[in-house]
């Protein structure tokens, strides 16, 4: 079964929150991640996922930059192309 374009942002927002936490950064963009995934899931509008998942993107991009096995390359892939799916 293919995965949907909101399936995929809303995973890839999944992860990136598990990761910034993991990591200990970034705490306003995880609250805001916990906020608009708990939004979408009650009424499926999928564009604050794009919002603060580009956000989060950056913040993972950045910290990747400092240290680069910190972050896989995969995840921001998966990230990105999420995005790109909006």
């Amino acid at each position: 079964m293919a995965t949907s374009a909101n399936e995929k942002i809303e995973m890839a927002c999944v992860e990136a929150r598990e990761k910034l936490a993991q990591l200990g950064i970034e705490e306003k963009i995880q609250a805001e991640l916990d906020w608009v995934l708990g939004s979408f899931r009650n009424d499926q509008n999928s564009s604050g996922l794009y919002e603060i998942g580009a956000k989060a993107l950056k913040a993972l991009v950045k910290y990747k930059k400092d240290k680069p096995k910190a972050v896989t390359k995969k995840m921001i892939d998966e990230l990105e192309k999420a995005l790109k799916t909006k």
